[in-house]
């Protein structure tokens, strides 16, 4: 269930007419509630999508940072191993997506580590 005052993301997918799969920009949404007593995070959101993916599917990285600047996208077996990593400039009053297309990920599980600035997001991507 939502929950009051916390901020939400979301993408459509869809198929074109020569059976590709489309996505959608990122959209995101907040229901009004009460404010809670914490401070709300105004650093960096990220969300990869689709999750779960299946093998050969394109992998997208919706970044919107605090603030304008680099932003630094890697891609790490579960073991640790590095099998990608991007900078990219982002503005502070847009989401930026990166597009990983058809990396032929095996099955399992991956991370994703997304930082800019101080801020850092870490988001599990599982391959189907």
């Amino acid at each position: 269930m939502p929950l009051p005052g916390k901020t939400y993301y979301w993408a459509v997918r869809g198929t074109d007419s020569s059976g590709q799969v489309v996505w959608s920009d990122p959209r995101s949404f907040s229901l009004p509630g009460q404010e809670s007593a914490s401070p709300v995070n105004e650093g960096l959101k990220a969300l990869v999508y689709p999750n779960p993916s299946w093998k050969g599917d394109d992998i997208h990285i919706s970044i919107h940072p605090a603030s304008a600047g680099e932003a630094t996208i890697s891609l790490f077996r579960i073991s640790g191993d590095l099998l990608y990593r991007e900078k990219i400039e982002c503005a502070s009053d847009r989401v930026t997506v990166l597009t990983l297309p058809g990396m032929d990920l095996a099955p399992g599980i991956y991370i994703a580590e997304i930082s800019s600035g101080g801020d850092r997001q870490v988001k599990k991507l599982i391959i189907l």
